[in-house]
C-alpha cells in the first residue's frame, strides 16, 4: 500500500532521456489560426440567418448578440493568445506580435458604438449599461445600451469603448500586414538557396507562397482602407444580403486566414518537401 502511495504522489517512475517539455508546433498552430480566423465571418454570417437573431452591419456588432457574440469573443481571444506565445524569426516579428495582440484584446474587450439590432435586455457582456426602465414590455432594441461610453480623459479628450476598439482593430490588422507583406515573404531558411553564382534562388513552392501573402497583405490593407473612408457606417442591424462593412471585414479575415494557413503548410503543395 505504501508503494502503491508513493507511486501516485511521484507519477511512473525512470525515464529514457531528459524531461522533454510539452511539444508545441508553431505551424501547425499557426495553421488553427488562420482556420479560426477565415470561420469567424461564415459562421456569423451564417448565424444572422437564423431566428431570432438579426444579422449586423458589422462584424464587431456581434459581440451583442447573445450565443454568437461568444464565439466572436472567444475567437478573438484565441487570436490574441497565440500572438503572444508566438515567437517569429526575429525579436521584431515577436514584439509586433505582441502588439497585435493587444490589439485583439482591445478589440474584443471594448465594444464598438450601438448595439448591432441586438436586443437592449441583453446585458451578457462587460461596458453595457444595464436595461432601467422595466415599464416598458417589451423593450425596445437599442435602449440604454452603451453607445459611446466615456471610460477616461487624456489630454482634454474623452477616450470612449468605441475609440479603443476602432485602435485595437487598426493596430492587430496593421500587425497582420506587417507579417503578410514582409515577415513571411523574406529568407526564413526555407524555400531559399545561394546559387554558385552567389545568386539567391527561390524554390517554386517559396515563390508560391510569397505570392499568396504579398497579395494577402495588399487586401488586409485595402480593405482597412475602404472601411476607414466609407461614406456611410451604420450601428444598427441591416437587412443588405452583404452589409458594406461586415464584408470587407470578413475579406480582411479571409485574407489573414489564408496568409496563417500558408505559413502553417496546411496543404502539401505549400511545403518544401511532400
Amino acid at each position: 500500500m505504501q508503494q502503491i502511495l508513493k507511486m501516485a504522489v511521484k507519477g511512473p517512475a525512470g525515464r529514457s532521456g531528459d524531461p522533454d517539455p510539452i511539444p508545441l508546433n508553431a505551424r501547425q498552430i499557426a495553421a488553427y489560426v488562420g482556420l479560426v480566423a477565415f470561420s469567424l465571418p461564415v459562421i456569423l454570417y451564417t448565424a444572422s440567418w437564423l431566428d431570432p437573431y438579426c444579422r449586423p452591419s458589422s462584424i464587431s456588432h456581434s459581440y451583442y448578440i447573445p450565443f454568437w457574440g461568444s464565439y466572436f469573443v472567444g475567437a478573438l481571444g484565441f487570436i490574441a493568445v497565440f500572438l503572444f506565445c508566438y515567437p517569429g524569426h526575429t525579436k521584431w516579428d515577436n514584439r509586433l506580435a505582441s502588439l497585435g495582440a493587444v490589439g485583439a484584446l482591445l478589440t474584443v474587450i471594448f465594444p464598438t458604438g450601438g448595439d448591432g439590432c441586438a436586443e437592449s435586455y441583453f446585458t451578457g457582456r462587460s461596458l453595457i449599461r444595464n436595461f432601467e426602465d422595466t415599464s416598458l414590455t417589451p423593450p425596445r432594441r437599442g435602449q440604454d445600451i452603451l453607445y459611446h461610453y466615456d471610460l477616461t480623459t487624456l489630454f482634454g479628450y474623452a477616450i470612449t469603448s468605441q475609440t479603443l476598439h476602432f485602435t485595437g482593430a487598426a493596430l492587430v490588422f496593421s500587425v497582420l500586414a506587417y507579417f503578410a507583406l514582409w515577415a513571411f515573404r523574406r529568407d526564413n531558411g526555407e524555400g531559399v538557396r545561394m546559387t554558385a553564382k552567389g545568386d539567391v534562388e527561390l524554390s517554386s513552392r517559396k515563390i508560391r507562397r510569397n505570392t499568396v501573402y504579398l497579395i494577402c497583405g495588399l487586401t488586409i490593407l485595402a480593405c482597412m482602407a475602404a472601411i476607414a473612408f466609407w461614406p456611410e457606417k451604420t450601428n444598427d442591424g441591416t437587412a443588405a444580403l452583404f452589409p458594406p462593412i461586415f464584408t470587407l471585414e470578413s475579406i480582411a479575415l479571409f485574407a489573414f486566414g489564408i496568409s496563417w494557413v500558408v505559413k502553417g503548410r496546411l496543404l502539401k503543395t505549400l511545403r518544401e518537401t511532400g
